[in-house]
């Protein structure tokens, strides 16, 4: 039987979320580490998360190039566009596992911090590294809003929304489209779901017991990007370079994602490295995207800019970490 209008407009407003109530600066944060998985209409998560629905930004667009990357008035060709946000992209999760390591003890060892990074950011680090260090795990816990679900708390409900989802688009095909907002457990990304969906801006934490939420991090990659071109598969803790795998898939029901994903969490340089020291971590963590006049920047993303505050080139700069056991991040 068909679905009637309504439920179809309540199925296609469905996300999902990962939700950190735990408080990063309890001495046994570790311990009471808690990622609870939400999916459930836009406008009731945003309410929960006490957040204006216009401004909750889920489904992601990942982030997005500079709005006068263009030298000059004429706008850029697709392909440069596409190559140069996938260089971005790559940048900004390279300098998200730095950013991961600079909490604690380690962060003390920074010697002269930007006003504005680690004093506001070591809390957040360090919940960065502990969904790394934990990527593996299944969420602690399971908020489905959907009709009728058997168990709006369990894993169980997923499996069986996912399982009338793909009848239920055989009615009607636009339901397909909750495939491009969700991951569901007989996915691939479903292995690493708590980074995936920390890569598209969609892990929200609380300082005080849910009285108000805020983005951990701003998105990387796009809802589409995770649920239908990559997967996330593993975190390799040996090395320090990502693999992406075509995923062969022979037949006709081919699942998304199409590139398969390792991600790099090596080990932390230790802070009495020589090698590689935690004012380095901190310098290609924190490297802003522009060179700014007055300001010292090795390490730009973007080309400088023209006396009319026109980037002078498409050519893109500093891409990779500059220094030695920094995970190059590929997606």
């Amino acid at each position: 039987m068909k679905p009637d209008d309504t439920k179809i407009d309540y199925f296609l407003s469905l996300c999902q979320i990962l939700v950190v109530k735990s408080d990063p600066s309890d001495e046994d944060f570790d311990n009471k580490f808690k990622a609870e998985l939400w999916i459930g209409p836009k406008d009731k998560i945003a309410e929960k998360l006490h957040l204006d629905p216009e401004k909750f930004h889920v489904p992601s667009a990942g982030v997005m190039l500079d709005e006068d990357f263009s030298p000059g008035d004429k706008p850029i060709d697709v392909s440069t566009q596409q190559g140069a946000r996938f260089l971005l992209q790559t940048r900004l999760l390279s300098q998200l596992v730095a950013q991961s390591w600079l909490e604690g003890s380690y962060a003390d060892r920074v010697s002269n911090p930007k006003p504005g990074t680690l004093d506001k950011d070591k809390d957040r680090n360090r919940i960065i590294r502990k969904l790394f260090l934990t990527a593996n795990l299944e969420p602690d816990a399971y908020s489905v809003d959907i009709p009728d679900p058997n168990d709006p708390g369990k894993k169980e409900s997923l499996l069986q929304l996912s399982n009338f989802f793909i009848e239920i688009n055989k009615i009607d095909p636009k339901l397909k489209e909750v495939f491009t907002r969700i991951i569901f457990p007989q996915e691939p990304g479903w292995d690493l779901i708590r980074i995936t969906l920390l890569f598209a801006g969609q892990v929200f934490w609380t300082k005080d017991d849910g009285q108000s939420y805020e983005r951990l991090i701003e998105p990387i990659l796009s809802t589409y990007e995770i649920t239908m071109l990559y997967a996330f598969t593993s975190v390799d803790w040996g090395t320090y370079v990502a693999t992406q795998i075509e995923m062969i898939q022979p037949g006709k029901m081919q699942r998304p994602g199409h590139y398969e994903i390792t991600m790099p969490y090596p080990p932390r340089p230790s802070s009495e490295d020589t090698t590689t020291t935690p004012d380095q971590v901190y310098s290609w963590a924190y490297a802003d995207l522009y060179e700014m006049p007055g300001i010292e920047n090795p390490f730009p993303f973007y080309s400088p800019c023209d006396e009319n505050n026109k980037f002078v080139s498409t050519f893109v700069g500093t891409t990779y970490p500059p220094f030695p056991y920094i995970p190059v991040s590929t997606c």
